[in-house]
Formats: structure tokens, C-alpha cells, sequence
């Protein structure tokens, strides 16, 4: 558990800014509660090739009660190329959040700035993938805001999310790819007052997700995709949690 030290600032539980060219940073299976979550800055040139992972996978993001009930930009990627000219070919830059839950959020629960110029060869491979999150918007705007420039990498894949309180699930730039996300009613969770997100029996989440794009387990760690409406055939669910009949 990380808490932010001043909840009356914009204290974040990590805030991590990197120059360097060979990355790989993963955060996981980690509650983070405060104004403000974690950030993740890189700013690359041109003169190396750049290698860059980050993986954010398996973490609660919450509010500080009762100093506060809300959280501002849980998850803050921020990746900048060069002002001028591309990076070196054969740069690699992907991130990844998947299984994670998002209470009580303000503004958007994920924020990126992507604005990296990347040789032709090297921009399917360069993403942020937003996958199987469950958010609980605090104040009803928008889930995810992309505020890149057109033409900049890496593009924003967002599959399987299980979203409530919000009406719009994007500002900004649109998602190269956009499946299988839904805006939940709030009897979708266990107990949504309570913070509880997995997913209620009867859930319409359940066995709707995209299987290309799943993650082979949930937030608990347990294995998709489960049947979970008892067809005879296994489908992953939307939203951080895989339904398991009877439990």
C-alpha cells in the first residue's frame, strides 16, 4: 500500500521521470491511495535507439478518506520524443494497463501525452494498451484522454473496460482500437459503495470480453477466460475481474 504524503497537494504515489534509452518498469499488484497516482514521464532523443516497457497491471487506485473521496489522473503516461526528427529505427515503446481498478476517479482515470515520431517499421508494435480496467467515475467525466498530437506514437488500444458513472468514455484523441468496452449499470459490481468491483451475478459484463485482447488472468490472479453463464464455452469478461459462478 503507497500513500501519497500530502493529500492536499498533488503528492502522486510514484512519480517517475526517465531520460534513459533501455527501460523496463513494471508496477504491480500495489494500492495506491491519494490525490494524485502514479506518473510516468519519458522524454527520449533522437541520438539512441530507445527501448521502453512499462507494465501497470493488478493495482487499486483509491481516495484517501476522508481527507478525500476522489482521485485526480490515477494513471498518468507520458511519453515525449524529440522536437525535431524521428527516433533511430528500431525503437521500441509500449505500455500496458490491465487488471486494475479505478475508485472514485475525477477528470479521467488514465491521462497520455504520446508524442513520439517513430520510423515506419516500428509503429504497429508501439502502443499503450488499456485493457480490462474497472473504473467508478467520481464525477462523470471521461475514462480515458489521449491529449497527443495527431501523427504521434505510440496509439491507444482500449479493449474490455468496464466503466460506471460516466456517459463519454474518451476526450481527445480517438483510440486506434476500441472493442468490447462498456459503461456498466451500478448494480454490475458486488458492492459498488462499498468498493467492492468484482463482478455481480447476472453482470451483462460477464462473457463479453474480447478474447484476442484479454490478459490470460485477472485481477486476482485468476485465469481467463471462465465460463461464466454456464453456455459450454469460455469467453473473458469485461472489467478487472473474471466472474467465477458460485464464489
Amino acid at each position: 500500500v503507497i500513500e501519497a504524503t500530502d493529500t492536499a497537494s498533488t503528492s502522486y504515489c510514484a512519480d517517475i521521470e526517465t531520460f534513459g534509452t533501455d527501460l523496463n518498469i513494471t508496477v504491480r499488484d500495489s494500492v495506491c491511495r491519494g490525490e494524485r497516482g502514479l506518473r510516468l514521464l519519458l522524454n527520449a532523443d533522437s541520438s539512441s535507439v530507445v527501448h521502453a516497457l512499462f507494465l501497470i497491471e493488478r493495482n487499486r487506485f483509491e481516495p484517501i478518506p476522508p481527507a478525500l473521496t476522489w482521485t485526480f489522473d490515477p494513471v498518468a503516461i507520458l511519453l515525449h520524443g524529440p522536437a525535431t526528427g524521428m527516433l533511430p529505427a528500431g525503437s521500441q515503446v509500449r505500455a500496458t494497463v490491465r487488471n486494475n481498478e479505478f475508485l472514485r476517479t475525477r477528470y479521467e482515470g488514465v491521462h497520455l501525452a504520446l508524442g513520439m515520431a517513430l520510423q515506419a517499421a516500428d509503429r504497429a508494435a508501439a502502443q499503450v494498451v488499456v485493457v480490462n480496467i474497472a473504473l467508478v467515475s467520481d464525477d462523470g467525466k471521461n475514462a480515458i484522454w489521449d491529449n497527443s498530437l495527431a501523427g504521434g506514437y505510440p496509439l491507444l488500444v482500449s479493449a474490455n473496460n468496464l466503466f460506471q458513472g460516466l456517459t463519454t468514455i474518451y476526450s481527445g484523441r480517438a483510440p486506434s482500437v476500441d472493442v468490447s468496452n462498456q459503461i456498466a449499470a451500478a448494480n454490475a459490481f458486488v458492492d459498488l459503495a462499498g468498493g467492492n468491483l468484482q463482478l455481480a451475478a447476472g453482470a451483462n459484463a460477464i462473457d463479453k470480453g474480447d478474447a484476442t485482447l484479454a490478459p490470460s488472468d485477472d485481477k486476482n490472479g485468476r485465469p481467463r477466460p471462465i465460463d461464466g453463464i454456464g453456455s459450454g464455452r469460455a469467453l473473458p469478461d469485461v472489467g478487472a475481474h473474471e466472474y467465477v459462478p458460485g464464489k
